[in-house]
């Protein structure tokens, strides 16, 4: 009953050859991310596997003749005006997988290690290995193949002034391993972000790849959802809504970088959520919240290649990025909130508003002076 009309066409694939993808008109244009949960939980139930929509998009109407006649060639053309991700997907996985064979064969020796040649503290207490310039490199090399004359902005190029006022049609945003302490002491948590900006540096479209657990996310542009790569498919993730005391948050780790505002904002969570997770790695957690495995991730002064890949991947599986104000938020915005649905999220902005309240201060992630 909450749908309006519907129309379900087939879009070429190169993984998977082709996606079957349905579009929807909601009645009263309402509906959202819960709506198409419930659509996806319906043809479950009553459809074979293959049948089953990978994907569902929401549209305000659907193309139709002045005699009201569907226009399904043009709703096909519609779907596939998207940003081109195939050879990112490929570049992204082939970076992964390449790493992951150093990680697996315990390359560095965890502390010991850090006068490795391969190893270099770049500013206190970050590192940067051999393996984030491999896959800067291979990723970078894809893009100048298939986009000559792309903006490519990566951490490890320190470029990042530059986009700021780089008024070019498409950019790449690149964090070629985020987690890198991760990687050198052994744990898993780490993975690879592309990130695709439009003129005004919205991030439009964005490939996120975690190689241990096999993870592979993609989103393919405005108003397309996050899609997760499973038994040579593509099917459609969604997050987990939960309310506060049943939620699990992860929070900024290198807390030597931060005010005491950030220690306040996380004492207060610890007492009003279910629980707290500190990983180490924004592009693992934002991978978690997509797949539906953690409700929420708080960055108190991050940067745009900690968040850029994230922003279309987690809005894209139903999910609530904002600022600490509950504010929409660009790439460059340092205090984030990342959840799974909107009433979490406002939940998390409370807390933080209730902090700055009580202590008087107005900023929260002011590093710490040494």
């Amino acid at each position: 009953p909450a749908v309006h009309e519907c129309v379900v066409v087939g879009k070429e694939d190169k993984m998977v050859g082709e996606d079957v993808v349905a579009v929807v008109v909601p009645k009263d244009n309402e509906g959202g991310a819960d709506l198409v949960r419930e659509l996806k939980n319906l043809c479950k139930g009553q459809l074979s596997n293959y049948k089953i929509p990978s994907r569902i998009l929401l549209w305000d109407k659907l193309p139709k003749t002045h005699s009201n006649k569907l226009l399904r060639r043009k709703v096909r053309e519609i779907i596939n005006e998207v940003v081109e991700m195939d050879f990112l997907i490929d570049a992204v996985r082939k970076a992964g997988k390449t790493v992951q064979a150093a990680f697996d064969s315990k390359k560095y020796s965890f502390l010991g290690d850090f006068q490795h040649e391969k190893i270099r503290e770049k500013s206190l207490k970050e590192l940067v290995i051999e393996e984030d310039i491999l896959c800067q490199d291979i990723i970078i090399e894809a893009i100048k193949e298939q986009d000559p004359g792309a903006a490519i902005y990566s951490e490890e190029l320190n470029n990042l002034e530059q986009l700021k006022t780089d008024p070019a049609a498409r950019k790449y945003l690149i964090d070629p391993l985020d987690g890198t302490h991760n990687f050198c002491f052994g744990l898993p948590f780490w993975g690879i972000s592309v990130a695709v900006l439009n003129a005004a540096n919205a991030s439009i479209a964005a490939v996120i790849f975690i190689p241990e657990f096999d993870l592979l996310f993609k989103c393919d542009g405005p108003g397309h959802p996050t899609m997760t790569y499973d038994k040579d498919t593509w099917v459609e993730p969604t997050t987990a809504q939960k309310q506060m005391r049943e939620a699990l948050v992860c929070y900024d780790n290198q807390f030597y970088k931060l005010g005491p505002g950030a220690f306040a904002i996380y004492h207060k969570l610890t007492e009003k959520c279910f629980t707290t997770r500190i990983t180490g790695s924004a592009v693992f957690d934002i991978a978690l919240i997509a797949s539906g495995k953690i409700n929420a991730r708080v960055w108190n002064n991050t940067n745009p290649y900690d968040i850029a890949g994230g922003i279309p991947i987690v809005k894209g599986a139903g999910g609530c990025v904002s600022g600490f104000q509950g504010e929409e938020i660009d790439i460059f915005a340092p205090q984030v909130v990342m959840s799974s649905d909107k009433i979490l999220n406002q939940g998390i902005v409370e807390i933080i508003k209730g902090v700055e309240q009580s202590t008087g201060e107005s900023k929260w992630a002011q590093p710490i002076k040494k």
